[in-house]
């Protein structure tokens, strides 16, 4: 039986030791703005692991892997219990797939994270949809909202492999 650490506020239950596996990507722009969030978790005894590609961060909170083999990403989605990941859809979807909640995190032009904003429509589509976890925000509330709606997600998975291809075509292709 999982052990209750804390309660944060009414209805908020966390539990002790997850693994969390925070996704950067490999775009050349950096993206510490999600390893900060992850950083608000660090105090609930979870284990983060992020995988933060090209962005340079500092951090005795988490454990940093600049880029991870395929086999050793693999291994991670499956062991983890929370899948924080910026808004591509390779690691979104690798996500749905292992059935893990997903908190996505698009990466934002105007914090010169990426070329433009694709990732936010991706992003809020899925969220909308109800297969992943939409957040954007710095404001640590925010974020514990997040953590604790993935605590309990049940994630609207099981038709979206044969809609995926169509719905990000349209999303990108939308002002075409």
């Amino acid at each position: 039986m999982e052990r209750i650490v804390s309660s944060l506020s009414k209805g908020n239950i966390w539990r002790e030791h997850l693994l969390i596996l925070v996704l950067c990507g490999t775009q050349k722009q950096q993206f510490s703005r999600i390893i900060e969030m992850a950083e608000l978790l660090y105090k609930f005894d979870n284990e983060i692991i992020v995988q933060n590609g090209h962005t340079k961060y500092e951090s005795n909170k988490v454990r940093l892997l600049d880029f991870i083999s395929s086999e050793k990403l693999e291994n991670y989605y499956e062991k983890a219990d929370i899948i924080l990941t910026h808004g591509g859809t390779g690691s979104i979807m690798t996500g749905i797939r292992n059935r893990k909640p997903v908190i996505a995190v698009p990466r934002l032009e105007k914090f010169h994270e990426h070329v433009d904003d694709h990732q936010t429509e991706i992003v809020h589509k899925l969220s909308e949809l109800g297969y992943i976890i939409s957040c954007n925000s710095l404001i640590k509330s925010d974020i514990v909202n997040c953590y604790n709606k993935a605590m309990s997600f049940q994630p609207n998975n099981d038709p979206i492999y044969s809609k995926i291809h169509e719905m990000i075509s349209t999303i990108l292709n939308k002002d075409n």
